[in-house]
């Protein structure tokens, strides 16, 4: 009996060694660097394409936005250009150019060059374009997210203040404010949620700008609905987005559908806007 037990054990000491489960490896996401985007409208017509140039270090080095006058690639109506590039030993941009230039004539052609300064728990851009020097303050949290911005008119007249509340490395709300005289008053209010995917601007925002429509640079993850308060007494409206994405493999947006809707405040005017974005990535060599 004695032996049949010891058998018995060492028969399932063995077995039990010999199906261990193999170690688990954790793998490294993929990182993919944006590459283009292209917006078509909804018969399929190409509205603009953003393309993203890198450098050496895999930071933004040109970002061309062309928008066509009429769905072809041939006739563009105007462009936005980031260049110049620059950045400082631990990887933070310190100076870019701004462009946008009418091919078409139809508006003025604006420069703009920005320069940035780093304190503790702050960022500092000063502006120089045709109507003068501007400067915007960006004030951080305690894990270096913008929680408020401002931007004076001539280095000290405040002008603007946007705020902005996170959660889970997301944008969820944001406030805009206007400056009369020394008082400020609310003027628009933005909601936001999310997905759980990456954001495909991500590695973009090293130009510390914050945005509210569906190109938001500072978040982790992608906008599922956007809602939106203007506050004017002539031409106030409340507007809703919302986005429905389609994913690769490593849970990068590879396309979205967007449909806008916009009700004026005081009037009947509404209208509807849709179009879809189509996303190229390079991945991390």
């Amino acid at each position: 009996m004695k032996r049949l037990i010891f058998s018995l054990l060492f028969g399932m000491l063995f077995f039990s060694c010999d199906n261990t489960e193999p170690e688990l490896i954790s793998q490294e996401p993929v990182i993919k660097y944006l590459q283009t985007v292209t917006t078509n409208n909804s018969k399929g017509r190409i509205l603009a394409r953003l393309t993203v140039e890198y450098n050496s270090n895999k930071k933004p080095s040109n970002i061309l936005s062309n928008r066509f006058s009429t769905g072809y690639e041939d006739e563009i109506r105007f462009y936005n250009e980031t260049s110049n590039m620059t950045y400082d030993e631990e990887g933070k941009i310190i100076s870019y150019i701004q462009k946008q230039i009418y091919i078409d004539q139809s508006h003025k052609n604006t420069i703009r060059e920005v320069k940035v300064s780093y304190g503790e728990n702050s960022i500092t851009e000063y502006v120089t374009n045709d109507y003068g020097n501007h400067k915007i303050d960006i004030f951080l949290n305690t894990y270096g997210q913008p929680v408020e911005k401002v931007t004076y008119y001539d280095l000290e007249k405040p002008i603007t203040k946007e705020t902005y509340i996170w959660k889970d490395g997301n944008i969820t709300s944001i406030k805009n404010y206007e400056y009369s005289g020394e008082e400020e008053y609310l003027v628009r209010e933005v909601s936001i949620t999310y997905d759980t995917y990456h954001n495909p601007y991500t590695y973009l925002k090293d130009l510390n700008e914050i945005r509210y429509t569906t190109e938001n640079l500072k978040t982790t993850n992608n906008p599922l609905t956007i809602l939106e308060t203007y506050y004017n007494d002539d031409y106030g409206y409340t507007s809703s987005a919302s986005l429905q994405y389609e994913y690769d493999k490593e849970e990068y947006p590879i396309s979205y559908f967007y449909s806008y809707s916009r009700n004026a405040t005081h009037s009947s005017d509404h209208f509807i806007i849709e179009h879809e974005k189509i996303f190229e990535y390079q991945t991390e060599e």
